[in-house]
């Protein structure tokens, strides 16, 4: 897989460039730069596959200004696309005699973020040995005309002895089809991010912290029209 960039600041970049293989259908390797399997946003950001007006306040975009709760703290890290370098294993199984229930999983270890308090753009350079580890684990229900799903995501990335960040994130959703190609479907999901400071010149040591949640509606009215709804809170 390989995701070009050509509109991040007027020059060419790379989102994902990735490799991987799969061994049978509960072990896949990914190796590269992929997107984290953390929080439901982020794994339907690429290529921008939701239908409300804008994002959730939770994962605003890398080209966006950061969300500043307040002048004093450092900026979250809660973005989206969010990846990394490093190695994924992930894989599913279907339960039940008529495979509408499925078990899902993504475990990785990668390079980590960059361990500052004030800088205002794309976590995407490591400066420290330490690494980044995490998963994510999910169940869902495919049946006919309900489909429901929920997940969890962890993800612990250490800096230093003492200096580390920790995330995690609950998600559902319920889909309903009520007639050929009409859907009404309800997303949830609720974030708890801690980082612990690096001092700087302006910023003394001492945690931040992130919480929010976000709720969306869609309903497909025709073919080409729909409503939406979302609730932010953070």
């Amino acid at each position: 897989e390989l995701m070009p960039c050509m509109t991040h600041m007027n020059e060419f970049s790379v989102v994902t460039a990735n490799f991987a293989y799969t061994l049978n259908p509960l072990l896949q390797a990914t190796f590269g730069r992929f997107l984290l399997p953390f929080g439901q946003f982020n794994l339907r950001s690429l290529p921008g596959t939701y239908n409300t007006v804008s994002r959730p306040l939770l994962y605003s975009s890398h080209e966006d200004q950061p969300i500043r709760l307040d002048p004093r703290i450092p900026a979250n890290f809660l973005f989206t696309p969010r990846d990394d370098t490093g190695l994924g294993l992930s894989g599913s199984k279907w339960l039940g005699p008529d495979d509408v229930v499925q078990v899902s999983y993504n475990l990785y270890a990668t390079n980590g973020l960059r361990a500052v308090s004030d800088q205002s753009g794309r976590f995407w350079d490591d400066n420290n040995k330490s690494k980044q580890f995490g998963g994510r684990l999910g169940v869902s229900y495919n049946g006919n005309p309900l489909t429901l799903s929920a997940a969890g995501s962890l993800l612990v990335n250490r800096y230093e002895k003492k200096h580390d960040q920790r995330a995690w994130a609950a998600d559902a959703v319920a889909s309903y089809q009520y007639a050929a190609a009409r859907r009404i479907t309800l997303r949830g999901e609720y974030v708890d991010m801690t980082r612990e400071i690096v001092p700087t010149e302006e910023l003394l040591e001492g945690d931040e912290g992130v919480k929010g949640a976000y709720v969306t509606a869609e309903a497909n009215l025709t073919e080409t029209w729909g409503v939406y709804y979302q609730f932010d809170a953070l």
